[in-house]
């Protein structure tokens, strides 16, 4: 499962972190998953994991996130 969610650059699924799959993103974190790439659609907005976890509510990943070493100062392009 875990290679399906990691990407080839190493990025951490965003999906994962997005719809709060805490055992995943745990997974992945714990596997050396690049944490601060963004999104490159158009529609994300470069945002990170961070920005997704933060956007969607998902204290426990945000926390993880942040313990795992993110960048909270990365700005992503997309306003809400």
């Amino acid at each position: 499962m875990l290679a399906k969610v990691k990407n080839a650059s190493g990025r951490i699924g965003i999906f994962v972190v997005r719809y709060g799959h805490v055992s995943i993103a745990r997974q992945l974190i714990g596997a050396n998953c690049q944490l601060n790439l963004g999104a490159r659609s158009r529609q994300a907005g470069n945002q990170t994991a961070l920005h997704f976890a933060v956007r969607h509510g998902h204290e426990q990943i945000v926390r993880l996130l942040l313990e795992a070493g993110c960048d909270v100062n990365l700005v992503c392009i997309k306003l809400y």
